[in-house]
Parts: structure tokens; sequence; C-alpha cells
């Protein structure tokens, strides 16, 4: 796995899945989670380049 694939999916499991918020049927993603991991902020900036 190359070091960008790592960092995409490192980013996509910090990202929170409530279900059936604000209502059912309805999955939220929380990505205020990538906001609080010091570690997502970096890969966030580095894969903008």
């Amino acid at each position: 796995m190359t070091a960008t694939a790592q960092q995409l999916e490192y980013l996509k499991n910090s990202i929170k899945s409530i279900q059936d918020y604000p209502k059912p049927g309805i999955l939220f993603r929380d990505v205020t989670s990538l906001l609080e991991d010091p570690e997502s902020l970096r890969s966030q900036h580095r894969l903008a380049g």
C-alpha cells in the first residue's frame, strides 16, 4: 500500500458515522473528528500538497 493510500485510509477511518441521524434512514458522516486528531490534520495537509 502506498503512503497516499495509507493516509486516505486513515482519514476514511477517522470519520465517524452516525446511523439514523437526523432522521431514520440517514447515515450522517461527522467530519469534525478529522479536526480533533492532529495526525489526521497532518495527513490532510500532506494530501492537499
